[in-house]
């Protein structure tokens, strides 16, 4: 297995390949052995392509059996996280916030993806409440109500941003 330490997964192929059939080893030790250098592709994999084909790897090495639930929550859970950062580093919030949704439910609710979407939501709401803000203390109403409309098409249950409409609203 020295060729995963150096991610020469081919190499270890081989090597697998060479002694596959060899009956000294146990099928289980194969098993194993096999696993472990897909695992180790896909790792690679991941590193080395983007959102959509490492999804997409993750789904057909589940569906193959080579890694499990858990593994398969935890590869998701990493590449959706650098997906959603992504998309939120570039105040892409709609897309942010609707692949954080579909990482809730592929995820089954995982715990880090439910805390994502939340801090998601919140930083959404912050950035369009300080655009609000900012037209507001220059008593430019228009362009305040236009960036809380904005803010609450993407959250239209931001407290924040529903508070800051109602005091817009009352003057």
């Amino acid at each position: 297995m020295r060729y995963l330490d150096k991610n020469q997964t081919d190499f270890a192929m081989n090597f697998y390949n060479h002694f596959e059939s060899d009956s000294v080893i146990l099928p289980e030790m194969r098993h194993e052995a096999l696993t472990l250098i897909k695992q180790k592709e896909l790792q690679l994999f991941i590193q080395n392509n983007g959102f959509e084909q490492s999804r997409n790897k993750i789904i057909e090495y589940s569906g193959q059996n080579i890694i499990n639930k858990s593994d398969k929550n935890n590869y998701l859970v990493f590449v959706y996280s650098k997906e959603i950062t992504r998309l939120s580093n570039n105040n892409d919030w709609i897309t942010a916030i609707k692949t954080v949704q579909q990482a809730v439910q592929e995820t089954e609710k995982d715990p880090r993806m439910v805390k994502l979407e939340e801090n998601i939501k919140y930083n959404a709401s912050v950035i369009y409440h300080n655009k609000f803000a900012a037209f507001y203390n220059k008593n430019d109403k228009s362009n305040a109500l236009s960036a809380l409309e904005e803010g609450l098409r993407i959250v239209p249950d931001s407290k924040t941003l529903l508070a800051d409409l109602e005091r817009l609203k009352k003057e």
